[in-house]
This record gives structure tokens, C-alpha cells and sequence, in this order.
């Protein structure tokens, strides 16, 4: 018996993306980046050889430089959200 059952999916697509949507909508925050595609194209060889996500690496590479500045915004929040999750 397969766990996976198309009908039960076709009849409640319409539910999940409707709640995505409102997930997406108040918990996150678009960054449109433009770069010319072969800066990209560099990018993305770079985090396939790491084994990385271009935009985790992107995020990644944010909090680290915003902490070589001594900023502790990013720290702070994750140190808040683990609180959180306990």
C-alpha cells in the first residue's frame, strides 16, 4: 500500500498552498538581488562544490560579515529563538 495518495492530494492542494501562502506572507521577507549571470553562474559553482544552497550561503555570508563589524543582531536573534523553541 502506498503512503501517498493522490486523490487525498489533489483534494487538499488547494489547502496547503492557501496556508503556505499565509505563512510566507507573515513570517518572510523577499531580497530581490540582481547580479549579471555569470557573477551567479561563479556563485553557484562555488556552493556546489561546498555542498551549499546559494541562498544559505547568501544568508551565511551576511551574518558573518555584519559580525566581523560587530554587529550581534544575528546572534542575539538565534540565541532569542532557541530560548523559544526550549
Amino acid at each position: 500500500m502506498s503512503v501517498y495518495d493522490k486523490q487525498y492530494y489533489q483534494d487538499h492542494k488547494g489547502d496547503y498552498n492557501q496556508n503556505r501562502d499565509k505563512y510566507r506572507k507573515k513570517n518572510l521577507k523577499r531580497i530581490p538581488l540582481d547580479v549579471a549571470v555569470e557573477w551567479y553562474d561563479l556563485l553557484k559553482e562555488y556552493c556546489d562544490a561546498n555542498g551549499l544552497k546559494v541562498n544559505a550561503f547568501i544568508k551565511s555570508s551576511c551574518e558573518q560579515v555584519a559580525a566581523q563589524n560587530g554587529y550581534t543582531g544575528f546572534a542575539e536573534y538565534y540565541d532569542e529563538k532557541t530560548k523559544k523553541e526550549e
